[in-house]
């Protein structure tokens, strides 16, 4: 016993991973002992991985407890002989010992076992090899190191480092209160015409972003109109307590003025694209909440209704990531200009990288900026395509909504 008693997690360590852990959490140890204890008595759903029969056994009776998995040592490094089949809150890697082989191993299986937000946490880190381990984690995947150099053993905390990016445009809905002969979302309406955001699928993103550690500088919602959405202000205030984004607003046609003037308050920014017939209900909602509204003029070129040659690469105009029914797209206008080019909004072919709950989006796109993907099909459509805006003024005028 006094061999485990010497391995035993530090006074330190143990402050530490009690303020780290919540009920429910998946967690995963590699080694057993004190911690395990730990881990049992905080409620989460635990397994801790031991390749010593005699430490498991041990860990058993001294501390009671019951999720301690057995596991021989294999392969060079030497890893557990156990697969992960979950995805982890919260791993310790503190074993195997060094007269084991180290804890390089893990490197085998860790990327099966992250999620964007997992922690993790590596004792005996005052020693170079597991400081080494520590550092190699980090940079491989993502991670933001928090060392605690506390003596004689010291360990560090793995973080994933969060995200943030410009702006998100959230489709919310697909009907409209006008007809306006140059929407850009009308093939978008017309593929999907019934479509209305849920509440459930606002809260599904609120939890996907806070998962992911993903924020924005600004939300911005759209359609349609979105002040025809039913659930305007529950999402508004749903957004704005979920600390997801710095500013959210939406644009509107500025029809609705009077609902517009009840919501203000709980926006950052409006942007009224006016027509002739709205401009002067425009100018008194911007005398009434000052530059909470920003007045912009209503006239657009209609996209082209196939792709044009000799546009790309793009002269991007709108480097806005977008989400439309549960789907998040590197570029605002992509889910329509999908629809101009009849294909599904899920097109697997897609180099919007597409992906239905973010899933390898984030994982892959959240290193590339948006106007860095320049070539992709439907910028040949998209009248944001500066390429795009230029050819449609050579055959038409602007003209307004």
């Amino acid at each position: 016993m006094s061999n485990q008693e010497n391995w035993a997690i530090t006074p330190q360590l143990s402050a530490a991973l009690q303020t780290l852990l919540r009920p429910g959490m998946r967690t995963l140890e590699c080694g057993s002992g004190l911690s395990t204890r730990i881990f049992e008595r905080a409620g989460c759903r635990h397994t801790a991985l031991e390749h010593d029969p005699r430490f498991a056994d041990a860990a058993r009776r001294q501390y009671g407890v019951e999720s301690v998995v057995e596991a021989p040592l294999l392969g060079d490094p030497p890893w557990y002989d156990w697969q992960p089949t979950d995805l982890y809150d919260l791993i310790l890697v503190d074993g195997p010992t060094a007269d084991g082989g180290g804890r390089r191993g893990i490197l085998r299986v860790l990327a099966d076992c992250l999620k964007p937000e997992t922690v993790i946490v590596l004792d005996d880190t005052n020693r170079p090899a597991d400081r080494r381990l520590a550092v190699e984690i980090a940079a491989r995947w993502g991670f933001e190191i928090e060392e605690r150099a506390e003596a004689p053993r010291g360990y560090i905390i793995l973080r994933r480092r969060p995200r943030r990016f410009g702006q998100l445009s959230v489709s919310v809905i697909t009907r409209c209160n006008q007809a306006c002969r140059y929407c850009g979302e009308q093939p978008l309406r017309s593929a999907r015409p019934h479509y209305e955001m849920t509440l459930d699928q606002v809260e599904r993103l609120i939890v996907r972003c806070r998962e992911l550690q993903v924020g924005y500088d600004r939300i911005m919602l759209t359609g349609g109109e979105p002040t025809v959405w039913p659930h305007l202000v529950q999402a508004a205030i749903m957004l704005r307590s979920s600390g997801i984004a710095s500013l959210l607003g939406f644009y509107t046609n500025g029809v609705e003025a009077d609902v517009i003037d009840s919501v203000a308050v709980l926006f950052d920014g409006i942007r009224i694209g006016v027509a002739e017939r709205t401009r002067l209900a425009a100018a008194r909602l911007a005398r009434r909440h000052g530059n909470r509204i920003h007045i912009y003029d209503a006239s657009f070129r209609q996209p082209p209704s196939e792709p044009l040659e000799n546009v790309l690469p793009a002269v991007c105009g709108c480097p806005h990531q977008g989400y439309f029914d549960g789907r998040l797209y590197t570029c605002a206008p992509a889910a329509s200009r999908l629809a101009i080019l009849g294909r599904p909004l899920d097109d697997p072919d897609c180099s919007c990288s597409v992906e239905e709950d973010f899933g390898r989006f984030q994982a892959e796109y959240l290193e590339t900026k948006p106007q860095r993907l320049q070539i992709c099909t439907l910028c040949t459509v998209c009248i944001f395509n500066g390429h795009v805006w230029k050819r449609q003024a050579e055959t038409e005028s602007p003209r307004d909504a």
